[in-house]
């Protein structure tokens, strides 16, 4: 704090400098040294709580403290915080008489009725007559360099508190109980001085020491010397510090002599007295002179750690008094106020363009006088002169040359009749160029006047011109009321508009940089830069005050002073190059109102210059309300950022009782963090940002607003952080940050989830199991009914060997026995022999059946055995030899019924076709396992199949239709002459890793 104490101190000192020179003249609130004072109060209708202002006091941490009657205000420069009764139960019946605040940052609340409340920023500890206070109307509070807490009592008791909270009561002879209230304050150098009635004196090791008897009641104040200030009666002492060789001097006291005033000297060195029902005086060399008047009792003044001087009275509010930074020059009552145009001749005289007919000058030291000659001629616009004096630009009759005489006026030429000048600009050749209304250009050079229609003819629009500006090659810039830029090279005019970047809006003020820049200032459509042919514009959206800017001028500190249509704003050069550059996206604008002296200011458009800096620093605005003076030399640039303060975390509405390791229960709807940056420079101007990490990606600006709002947060760690901007744009660094954490719901903590997942696990084992129990008994109910099968497919097949066969087999031997016995009868013979053949061949196809229903022979080794064991019974009454190429071993793959009959009946049908059709002499039967694919080869030597041959056959599309049933291909090879082979290849589904070496035997 003492940093920033130094810092605005310097700031106020070096404005009240430079403010000085320009209060001459200078209307509202001049002070009795020439210093302008700006006033402002805050009632009820304001947002003060209440209008009686009894103490008041600031906390380290910037928080300015109200007493009022009934507790005391909290005051951050825009809010009003009420804390009475229903913060604390002694406010019900406790008037605040004094605050102090002691070098731990607590409030110290003196009370009417209920003794002394401190107040530590959490909570409030009462101390009174439990606590052995020996009164409870309190009137003074001071703190020692101990840090021990001295009270002193409206009847005149004395006692002080120490760092336990323990209460000693000091009975001085000097003091007397029931003499009436006790005063006490502490000088520079740290002594305590005590005052009751017309008695004063220094409190030293317990015992009163000097005492002094006034003439009439003493008030005391310590003096920044180390003296004391004493007013007694009719007189004000300045007593010099002790040890000094000062003589003491009296001054004339304004207050009554029977009252007892209050006393403050600030920090530049002034002494205030605030008088009952009189008002506040101030010390200027050697009398008194009155600040202000009021009806209204004062109960404090006070000065805050920004030099603002405060007041409280008896119902009328606080007010706030401090330098004003901007003078307002008043035109004469009686007539409209509004200053057009403003310049300076080099003379340094100021001189203004008037609404209503009316030229005034003032010169570096007198007083603002009009000049004669424009009475019935409105002028519009001024210039400096290089000759002296200045050019005034006029309605309808063109414009004049004016020094300080009354000016000829002729009667206008006839080009000027329907115009009014409404810019005037000269170049570095001397040239004037003159823009009108509703249109046209004029140059006047060496004498020569030169008239639009020339203009017009090389291409200048036909619209009214507000702008002028040059460039370093001598080229005019023009800017007009449609929104259209022009360049004039001396031959013909450019024409930039929309299509090339401008905004549209009309073109109030033109300015070059030393750089070469021209920068563009809109009357909507905010602040433009023109470099190589590109623009660039910013707008409220990017943080500029207002997007009518009628006047640019640079102040020669780095800053741009913009004319708006809100007021007077300030913006950092390098801040605008840098957003033209786009190395930034928004801009730090200052913007002076209010707090600054500058309530409902409107500076004019559409008529330059309307703003000027002068050689001396200076810079005039033209407003609606008068000329608007400004140092910007006396604005301090560099101040620290304000402190900040986070006030609460609502969580619902319901605060959170502690910052430190904050944890908040899942399910909440909206976290709100509420928070300030206590100011009172320029309260509104303080800008804010914010960022909640683990939530918010950047930094979200808050601009003004103090209170940041999120909603239901996912459990996790977080970190709210707060920076806030003084009005120069100094952000905090580092920002403020407030860690926390959402707890999760108990569905949402890791053991739940944990738990979830091992409930899950065991229901997905449980349903595993289940379906795998459902499958086991579905393939046991299968295996069994697959075993019924089998066991019905052996009974079959036993029934049909054991009794169909064996009836077949003896039909057979019966035929082939008669047929012997009736060899004399050829016919019956060959009956029973056909007879005897068809019963073998039914044997065989009988066999045949028996072996494929016999659920023992389902698997490959005994497919391949039989094929083997019925290709050799097949060929063995045969010319033609049959050869047989085996795998050694086989795997015990189980084969469906239906794929061992399909493939065992394409086998036989291409050994029959072999032996019906091919002649052969030899025949090779082949069997191969590759993986899960058996193939069955049958090659003969044979005559083979002609060409065509095979897709007129039956037997072959037989072969190929048993195969596609079983998921099988047929391949079949001839060639005339050269035998035939047929390749059957089959799917198996699976093979058993267990060889079969001796398949049991086809029956």
């Amino acid at each position: 704090m003492p940093r920033t104490l130094s810092i605005f101190s310097i700031f106020w000192l070096v404005a009240l400098a430079a403010t000085r020179p320009l209060a001459a003249g200078m209307a509202s609130g001049a002070a009795s040294d020439g210093e302008a004072l700006s006033s402002r109060t805050w009632q009820t209708d304001d947002g003060l709580p209440r209008n009686t202002i009894t103490a008041i006091a600031q906390t380290p941490d910037g928080y300015l403290w109200l007493g009022t009657p009934f507790g005391v205000i909290r005051f951050d420069g825009i809010n009003f915080t009420p804390m009475e009764d229903e913060t604390h139960g002694a406010f019900t019946r406790a008037r605040t008489r004094v605050l102090c605040v002691d070098r731990f940052g607590r409030l110290w609340i003196g009370t009417g009725t209920a003794g002394v409340i401190r107040h530590d920023g959490h909570s409030f500890t009462q101390i009174d007559s439990r606590k052995g206070l020996p009164h409870p109307t309190i009137s003074a509070l001071c703190e020692d360099l101990q840090g021990n807490m001295w009270i002193g009592s409206q009847e005149g008791s004395l006692a002080w508190v120490d760092d336990r909270d323990e209460v000693h009561a000091l009975n001085l002879p000097e003091v007397q109980r029931g003499g009436g209230p006790v005063q006490l304050v502490r000088d520079r150098r740290g002594q305590m001085w005590f005052a009751q009635r017309n008695l004063y004196g220094r409190l030293e090791a317990g015992a009163a020491t000097g005492v002094t008897t006034a003439a009439g009641p003493v008030a005391l104040c310590p003096s920044r010397d180390g003296g004391m200030w004493v007013n007694a009666g009719n007189i004000v002492i300045k007593l010099p510090p002790a040890g000094a060789t000062d003589e003491p001097r009296s001054f004339a006291s304004p207050s009554r002599p029977t009252q007892t005033p209050l006393l403050l000297e600030d920090r530049r060195g002034h002494f205030w007295m605030g008088c009952q029902e009189l008002g506040l005086f101030r010390l200027a060399g050697a009398e008194f002179r009155r600040e202000s008047a009021t009806a209204h009792r004062y109960h404090a003044l006070f000065e805050d750690q920004e030099s603002n001087l405060w007041t409280g009275t008896e119902g009328g509010g606080l007010t706030r008094i401090r330098p004003r930074l901007f003078q307002t020059v008043r035109l004469p009552p009686g007539g409209p106020q509004a200053v057009l145009s403003v310049g300076e001749d080099l003379a340094g005289n100021v001189w203004l363009s008037a609404q209503g007919a009316a030229l005034f000058k003032r010169s570096p030291a007198g007083p603002l006088t009009r000049v004669a000659g424009f009475t019935n001629i409105g002028t519009t616009c001024v210039l400096p002169n290089p000759e002296g004096g200045i050019w005034a630009g006029t309605v309808g009759w063109g414009f004049h040359a004016v020094t300080g005489a009354a000016p000829n006026l002729p009667e206008a030429p006839t080009p000027f009749r329907n115009r009014q000048i409404r810019s005037l600009h000269q170049d570095a050749r001397g040239q004037l160029w003159l823009g009108c209304l509703p249109d046209g250009l004029f140059r006047w050079f060496d004498g020569q006047l030169t008239l639009p229609q020339k203009f017009f003819d090389r291409g200048l629009p036909a619209s009214a011109i507000w702008a002028l500006a040059s460039d370093a090659r001598g080229q005019l810039w023009l800017g007009t009321i449609g929104g259209e830029l022009c360049r004039y090279d001396g031959t013909n005019f450019l024409r930039l508009g929309q299509a090339d970047g401008l905004p549209g809006a009309s073109i109030g003020a033109l300015h070059f940089s030393p750089a070469g820049d021209l920068w563009i200032g809109t009357l909507g459509g905010g602040l433009g830069r023109l470099r190589d042919g590109q623009f660039v514009f910013a707008d409220v959206r990017h943080g500029l005050a207002d997007d009518v800017i009628s006047g640019i001028v640079d102040d020669g500190l780095g800053w741009f002073w913009l004319s708006t249509d809100r007021g007077i704003v300030r913006v950092r050069q390098r801040d605008l190059e840098e957003f033209a550059d786009g190395q930034r996206s928004r801009l730090d604008s200052v913007h002076f109102g209010r707090d600054d002296g500058q309530a409902n200011l409107e500076c004019i458009a559409g008529y330059q210059p309307a703003v000027w800096r002068t050689r001396a620093g200076e810079i005039w605005f033209a407003t609606s309300q008068g000329a608007v003076v400004v140092n910007p030399g006396a604005i301090p640039t560099n101040l620290p950022p304000p402190a900040l303060v986070l006030e609460k975390i609502l969580v619902d509405d319901h605060e959170a009782p502690s910052r430190t390791g904050l944890k908040i229960a899942y399910g909440f709807r909206r976290l709100l963090f509420r928070y300030t940056a206590p100011s009172f420079a320029a309260p509104e101007r303080v800008r804010f940002r914010h960022q909640l990490a683990g939530f918010d990606p950047e930094w979200v600006e808050a601009d003004t607003r103090r209170v940041a709002t999120y909603p239901r947060l996912p459990p996790g760690r977080y970190a709210f952080h707060l920076t806030a901007a003084n009005p120069g744009g100094a952000w905090n660094d580092p920002a403020l940050m407030v860690p926390f954490e959402v707890l999760p719901a108990y569905w949402q903590t890791t053991w739940f989830r944990l738990a979830l997942w091992l409930a899950f696990g065991l229901l997905v084992a449980a349903g595993v199991r289940y379906r795998y129990v459902q499958k086991m008994r579905r393939k046991l109910a299968r295996l069994e009914r697959e075993r019924a099968v089998e066991q019905e497919r052996m009974r079959i097949a036993r029934d049909i060997h054991d009794d169909l066969g064996a009836r077949l087999t003896q039909m057979a031997f019966l035929s082939e026995l008669t047929a012997s016995e009736l060899s004399a009868e050829p016919q019956a013979g060959e009956r029973l022999a056909k007879i005897a053949d068809g019963s073998r061949q039914a044997i065989r196809s009988l066999e045949e059946i028996v072996w494929a229903v016999n659920p023992k022979r389902d698997s490959l080794p005994h497919l391949v055995d039989y094929l083997s064991h019925y290709a050799n019974e097949f060929f063995r009454a045969t010319p033609a030899r049959c050869r047989q190429d085996l795998p050694l071993l086989l795997p015990e793959t189980p084969l469906p019924a239906e794929l061992r009959h399909h493939l065992f009946l394409a086998c036989k049908e291409a050994l029959n076709n072999i032996q019906k059709h091919a002649h052969a002499t030899e025949v090779w039967l082949r069997v191969r396992l590759a993986d899960t694919t058996l193939t069955v080869e049958i090659e003969d030597n044979g005559k083979g199949l002609a060409p065509g041959s095979a897709a007129t056959g039956n037997g072959l599309a037989n072969l190929h239709t048993r195969l596609q049933q079983i998921n099988g291909s047929c391949l079949v090879t001839s060639a005339p002459g050269r035998g035939t082979r047929v390749r059957l290849l089959v799917p198996l589904p699976g093979k058993s890793a267990t060889p079969a070496v001796h398949p049991e035997p086809a029956p």
